[in-house]
């Protein structure tokens, strides 16, 4: 196994803000590992899609540096659950598809090369990843506001009355 393919309503400016693709329930150790992370559109989940990329197509292929705890919206982490990944990356290639022949509905699948989801890793080409942004607890409440009601971060004002 060498490769985890996700299914994201992500942007890829999401991701690359985030420094990688969270958060997911999945062996930390068959994620750590994987050489590489495919991400494909999950246009019909409970969030609004944040790409314009048809359901289940590939659009990121990520090298994985690291796999680490995911911050879920800044909630303290139940102790009683194991934690999410996120799986990092400093280097992605942007791709078109393909669609990836995910079987049954987890969102996290492996498989054994890029070559099994039909993408040509000779093909790809790299670009290294900004440092990942980390947002001041004010903006991440405007994050999860605005994803929540499937809005741009830009868009939601937050007043705090004392």
């Amino acid at each position: 196994m060498n490769v985890v393919s996700v299914l994201t309503y992500k942007s890829v400016e999401h991701m690359l803000r985030d420094g990688g693709s969270q958060a997911w329930r999945a062996d930390r150790r068959r994620l750590r590992r994987a050489t590489y992370v495919v991400t494909a559109r999950h246009a019909r989940g409970p969030y609004k899609s944040e790409g314009p990329e048809a359901h289940k197509h590939a659009f990121l292929v990520g090298k994985i540096t690291e796999v680490v705890d995911a911050d879920i919206d800044g909630e303290a982490h139940d102790p009683d659950e194991k934690p999410r990944n996120k799986i990092m990356f400093t280097e992605y290639a942007l791709i078109d598809g393909p669609e990836l022949p995910l079987a049954g509905q987890n969102p996290v699948q492996y498989w054994d090369s890029l070559s099994d989801l039909n993408i040509d890793e000779a093909a790809l080409n790299w670009q290294t990843a900004p440092e990942p942004v980390v947002l001041s607890p004010m903006d991440r409440a405007k994050e999860i506001v605005a994803q929540a009601h499937g809005v741009s971060a830009d868009r939601v004002d937050i007043t705090i009355r004392f």
